[in-house]
């Protein structure tokens, strides 16, 4: 079962949104204190073509493509653990 909602994107090997080249964007250094919070907190970090010299700030994560089935198993463990908490219980009365 997979249970990964959200995962880690590969930036590096992204293509540009302008220009459209495969594997020209890079990081820009962090150097002013709202950066730093972007990427401790939200793991937002800036980007920028080397190219078209593009630049923008993009999200480090994911969500998977299909998020049904991940939702769909963490309710088949949910359902499964309350039933055996059930199953516990009627057999501690006794």
């Amino acid at each position: 079962m997979n249970f990964k909602l959200i995962v880690p994107r590969g930036i590096s090997l992204w293509h540009c949104p302008k220009c459209n080249n495969m594997g020209s964007l890079d990081r820009v250094r962090i150097d002013n204190l709202y950066d730093k919070i972007l990427l401790k907190v939200f793991q937002i970090r800036s980007y920028h073509c080397r190219i078209c010299k593009w630049s923008e700030r993009i999200f480090l994560f994911k969500i998977r493509n299909n998020p049904g089935k991940i939702i769909l198993n963490y309710l088949i463990v949910i359902g499964a653990f309350a039933a055996f908490l059930i199953i516990i219980s009627l057999f501690m009365r006794k």
